[in-house]
């Protein structure tokens, strides 16, 4: 039996909408969460920074992981050493060029199980380069709490920045005065509303209907009604009770 090709488009299409809605989307709550990242600094030291304004979505599905997703947006100006002239370098052109490339984004293509855990692949975009990776993740569980679910993951990678056009290269004499490999660490919290339970419907007014008497409806109404007040009777004529009036 030969299956229509229209009939195909249709099945595969409600596949694929199966599939989406069987994630349930999560938006990152950025006070919760850190997206953070260390380079080194003349050889020996490590200084640590974060972007501070970011949004995203997380696309979860804890019966199968493999079908979660994220995109996340960062705010590149955002970035915040605890240093404010090495800050205004690092938004410059040499840097991130923030004013020309005022996003940094990352969006999976594929969340996958290996033998050392969860990894998800996609595309990081800084400046003008967008670039595969890997992103190495743990989910450290979902709870109910306010009203709503809240998921939390956390996760580590490591980039080289000049793969991305971050091409500051000053040397001294142990050798470059930043290095080149940044490490990424985030620790993410995210939540959704719950759908609210519905609301019981109003109670309708009774009104008659061809197929329903008077009399039936007002069987069904109790009226209440005050007796009538009674004016209380005039006073008698004392000159009446006189004797030979």
């Amino acid at each position: 039996m030969n299956m229509p090709k229209s009939a195909l488009v249709v099945i595969t299409a409600l596949l694929f909408s199966t599939l989406a809605f069987a994630a349930d989307e999560f938006k990152i709550d950025k006070v919760h969460s850190t997206v953070g990242f260390s380079v080194k600094h003349m050889v020996i030291s490590s200084v640590p920074g974060r972007f501070t304004d970011f949004d995203g979505t997380i696309a979860y599905d804890d019966k199968d992981v493999s079908k979660s997703s994220v995109k996340v947006t960062i705010q590149a100006a955002s970035i915040n050493t605890d240093n404010a002239k090495r800050d205004e370098d690092l938004r410059g052109p040499s840097f991130l060029d923030t004013a020309k490339y005022p996003t940094i984004t990352f969006e999976s293509k594929q969340v996958k199980k290996t033998a050392n855990g969860l990894v998800a692949v996609g595309t990081l975009t800084i400046k003008d380069v967008s670039k595969e990776i890997e992103l190495p993740f743990t989910i450290n569980g979902k709870i109910k709490a306010f009203g709503g679910e809240r998921m939390a993951a956390e996760a580590s990678t490591q980039i080289n920045r000049q793969d991305y056009h971050l091409t500051f290269n000053k040397m001294i004499e142990a050798g470059p005065m930043v290095g080149d490999d940044v490490k990424i660490n985030l620790t993410v919290e995210a939540a959704r509303p719950l759908p609210k339970p519905a609301e019981k419907p109003a109670a309708e007014m009774i009104a008659p209907t061809r197929n329903q008497p008077q009399q039936e409806l007002r069987r069904q109404i109790k009226v209440v009604t005050k007796p009538p007040q009674q004016k209380p009777a005039p006073p008698a004529d004392p000159s009446l009770d006189r004797v030979g009036a």
